[in-house]
């Protein structure tokens, strides 16, 4: 006899610190140099910025004295940047902003003899040549179109220099259905942290049609990145514009539409795909045109497996639920905040040929996510950002037989019987409060710098629980003409 398997971990952090990773950018900018065809700064030009990611309809700024000017703090998506300035042709210039990256434009006006709102219409290059790090963005536009699973993990792989979660030689993947990525790596949803702190994986896995930009960061990165040592996956969702806009979506796969790679060896059987459903429904837009914008989604994977000769399939039940909004309080200063829950349950789990129902279990599953921030633009040259986040998430494992049966397994038959034998529980939080500033330097040391500050304070709590039903599990060996009974308790 055995004494009793019953398992706890406790851990606890607490801690304020000057941190490298206070906090990771989830927005971009533009930087426009505006000069003659002779290379002399143009102060005083307009800039119009218009797009989709502004709660106003549009920006309107002047360049300095040396014909310079930068947009910060803007949402991924698209733009379009004219600029003008009397006596000179106007120019328009397409932006593709994306997470981290400086979109920088050169802007050259031409002496102009006749009214034209706009002569020349560019498109600014992906590249930001003021980065040194390696860091791959995808946009919403890719993310819909790219033929593979829809979760936002499966474009970690695509990256060069990643195979199998495992990023520039660090470790490979560790997942299931509720865990995903390696434990190598850091995963922030909207700049949150949501690495788990047992494993350094995450349970977070938003519904595939809220997801505005996934960026996989790596060697080389800047300053708020940290606590990793291989990629930096980061996840922004989309927000409400000053348009209503909304979309249903109905994904379906099974085993007829998948292909099977494992040349008849049973070993590489996938399992049965009995049926896959995922369905979406996004809708968002102004509640006040020009000052507070909402977005929302819906959405609900599901699906039935079994392994390969099996006819014991389970029914797993997966809901995304999502809500955002954003206020504009003044032209430089922004509040936001976002909820996101990935509950779930999978039932019909650990039944075996020749074992009687009470031998299965069910999974209960949820994790929330959520951010309150506020964004102020202190000048063309300085930005702060002080925001509260954190999630917290709970695993229960519970067999369908009551707690007092005992698990009979049975070495004659390979069967099991009775019950599961085991109740397991984990739940993980983390909460921050983080703020930073921003200050951008022109011509220090001959060039373009960033400086960034940050503090962050932070709670982290996890628990693991392992209790066994009944208080024994049986043992029932071949001996001979014998069968010998053993129990562990």
């Amino acid at each position: 006899m055995k004494p009793r398997i019953f398992g706890t971990l406790l851990i606890t952090t607490i801690f304020i610190a000057c941190t490298a990773f206070a906090d990771v950018r989830t927005s971009g900018e533009i930087s426009c140099n505006i000069v003659t065809e002779e290379g002399e700064p143009l102060p005083g030009a307009t800039l119009k910025l218009s797009g989709e990611g502004l709660i106003q309809q549009s920006v309107i700024q002047t360049s300095n004295e040396k014909g310079f000017f930068r947009f910060l703090n803007l949402k991924p998506g698209k733009y379009t940047l004219e600029i003008s300035l009397q006596g000179f042709a106007a120019k328009l210039y397409a932006v593709d902003v994306q997470i981290g990256i400086n979109k920088e434009i050169r802007a050259i006006l031409s002496p102009s003899t006749i009214s034209a709102e706009v002569n020349v219409t560019d498109v600014v290059p992906l590249i930001d040549s003021t980065s040194t790090q390696i860091a791959v963005n995808y946009s919403n536009q890719t993310i819909q179109s790219v033929p593979i699973k829809r979760e936002f993990i499966e474009f970690m792989d695509l990256v060069p220099g990643i195979n199998d979660r495992g990023a520039y030689g660090a470790g490979g993947k560790d997942e299931n259905k509720y865990t995903r990525g390696s434990a190598t790596s850091a995963y922030r949803l909207n700049g949150v942290d949501v690495s788990n702190i047992n494993y350094g994986t995450t349970w977070v896995n938003p519904s595939f049609d809220t997801i505005d930009e996934i960026e996989v960061v790596g060697i080389g990165t800047s300053a708020e990145y940290g606590n990793y040592t291989g990629a930096t996956v980061n996840v922004v969702t989309k927000s409400g514009t000053n348009q209503y806009h909304g979309s249903a979506s109905y994904f379906f796969t099974n085993d007829s539409l998948e292909a099977d790679n494992s040349g008849g060896l049973v070993d590489l059987k996938p399992l049965q795909n009995d049926y896959t459903h995922d369905v979406s429904f996004t809708l968002g837009g102004p509640l006040v045109k020009d000052k507070l914008l909402f977005f929302g989604s819906y959405g609900l994977n599901a699906y039935a497996e079994a392994p390969f000769n099996s006819d014991f399939f389970n029914q797993f039940r997966q809901h995304h639920i999502q809500g955002r909004v954003d206020y504009l309080a003044n032209k430089n200063n922004t509040i936001s905040g976002m909820y996101n829950g990935d509950p779930a349950n999978d039932g019909n789990l650990g039944l075996l040929a020749g074992s009687g129902p009470e031998i299965a279990y069910n999974e209960a599953f949820r994790m929330n996510t959520y951010f309150a921030s506020w964004n102020s633009i202190l000048n063309s040259s300085t930005t702060t950002e002080v925001k509260f986040a954190g999630f917290n998430g709970h695993y229960d494992r519970n067999p369908v037989a009551p707690l007092d049966a005992f698990l009979v397994e049975d070495d004659t038959t390979g069967s099991k019987y009775n019950s599961y034998g085991f109740v397991t529980g984990e739940e993980n939080r983390r909460n921050a409060v983080t703020g930073n500033v921003t200050h951008y330097v022109d011509n220090f040391l001959h060039s373009s710098h960033s400086f960034k500050f940050g503090l962050e304070y932070e709670d982290a709590y996890t628990q693991s629980d392992i209790d066994q039903t009944g208080g024994a599990t049986f043992f029932i060996y071949a001996y001979g003409p014998y069968n010998i009974v053993t129990g562990l308790t």
